[in-house]
């Protein structure tokens, strides 16, 4: 089951609000086949690139984090995809915290006829950051705007509150000297562009130390590969076996059971079927 939400931004009272974005929610409720696990969510967007409009970023933010809560209605969800913000962002702390303060400079201030606020039911968390920490990059490449590098963390797996336990997460590559040059700021001007270090002499460096710009043969995007393995938290508290669990559990359970002076019964071979007929025997006598 798939649910989709189309976001219109559009007003002609202030600049956050006149951004028309035409993005995508798209939700899938799930039914485990382990018993006693609850129903679950798994919604994914792809938000606009309006890093230099942060009000419009937390408008998008919050709506397809409400949009998935609705869609959940209480049961747990997770939200993924490309967020195109930083964990340093306005847009990150919306829905980590579950809102954002009015007096924040990227508060989306809406006009005196809008009744929505940018407020979510509850918080959710990020997987990474819940066990260690964001990685140090998910999106390494050169923009084609300036053009100049870009490498900061945009992706994120966000997973509701109180219904899910972070077990791993797939490992990603570490921070280096090489990548923090990359996370300079954009240059905001021609200047600035003709006075940063050469984009080849970088790119060069960064294939000798083995993190190339994205994409190249090892990653065919230039947004790495992020995943993470949450356990699903049954409404007693506990987490629900899987199948292979317990699997395991009863094979341990069947050891431990097991007499300690068995009783040694002599082995019976059992032949299996052949799947091909017998070989006739030949007729000793004559035809007739």
């Amino acid at each position: 089951m798939h649910s989709s939400h189309c976001v219109k931004l559009n007003s002609s009272c202030m600049a956050a609000w006149q951004q028309e974005k035409y993005n995508r929610l798209v939700y899938f409720r799930l039914r485990p086949k382990v018993a006693g696990a609850p129903e679950f969510g798994v919604a994914t967007y792809h938000m606009p690139c309006v890093f230099w409009e942060p009000a419009v970023m937390v408008i998008h933010a919050a709506l397809c984090a409400q949009r998935t809560q609705l869609l959940a209605r209480g049961a747990p969800c997770v939200l993924l995809g490309d967020f195109n913000f930083t964990p340093r962002d306005a847009a990150y702390r919306l829905i980590t915290e579950g809102s954002l303060d009015e007096s924040d400079a990227h508060y989306p201030v809406p006009p005196a006829w809008e009744p929505w606020r940018p407020v979510l039911e509850k918080p959710m968390h990020s997987a990474y950051a819940a066990l260690g920490g964001e990685p140090a990059y998910t999106n390494h490449t050169v923009s084609g705007m300036n053009p100049a590098p870009f490498t900061d963390t945009l992706d994120y797996i966000f997973f509701s509150d109180g219904h899910w336990e972070p077990v791993s997460c797939l490992p990603t590559p570490p921070n280096t000297e090489l990548i923090e040059q990359c996370k300079a700021p954009q240059p905001s001007s021609k200047d600035e562009a003709e006075t940063a270090p050469p984009v080849g002499e970088i790119a060069a460096a960064l294939r000798s130390a083995g993190t190339p710009f994205c994409p190249n043969p090892m990653e065919p995007s230039d947004h790495l590969l992020i995943a993470a393995t949450l356990n699903l938290i049954a409404a007693d508290g506990s987490v629900p076996a899987s199948k292979s669990q317990k699997r395991k559990s009863s094979s341990a359970a069947a050891r431990t059971r097991r007499p300690s002076n068995p009783v040694r019964r002599p082995a019976v071979r059992a032949r299996s079927p052949s799947t091909s007929p017998p070989p006739r025997r030949r007729a000793s006598g004559k035809r007739a």
